[in-house]
């Protein structure tokens, strides 16, 4: 099976996942319709996410974001994705 890049969009002021690619989807257990509009700390670990909050305010400050957290699927189950991202904007709002 080949490596598929999951790939996502998230506002940066709300939090929200607003865009997704199927990978991005599949990886986490979700269909695209329930994927979009979540939390993206939702997909975080409860373990992960103290670290996960402070790499995003670094993010906000840098403009770069490069971690590796334990994941949480729709299911329950864990997995060690590697996040990294860079500011964008789509019609001047802020999006990773």
């Amino acid at each position: 099976m080949p490596l598929l890049t999951a790939r996502s969009l998230t506002d940066l002021e709300s939090g929200l996942i607003v865009e997704a690619n199927p990978a991005a989807c599949r990886m986490h257990g979700y269909t695209r319709d329930e994927f979009i509009g979540l939390q993206l700390i939702t997909c975080v670990h409860p373990e992960s996410q103290y670290a996960f909050s402070e790499s995003i305010q670094v993010f906000q400050a840098d403009g770069v974001f490069d971690l590796q957290t334990l994941g949480v699927r729709r299911d329950g189950s864990t997995f060690m994705p590697h996040g990294a991202g860079r500011h964008s904007r789509i019609k001047d709002d802020p999006v990773c």
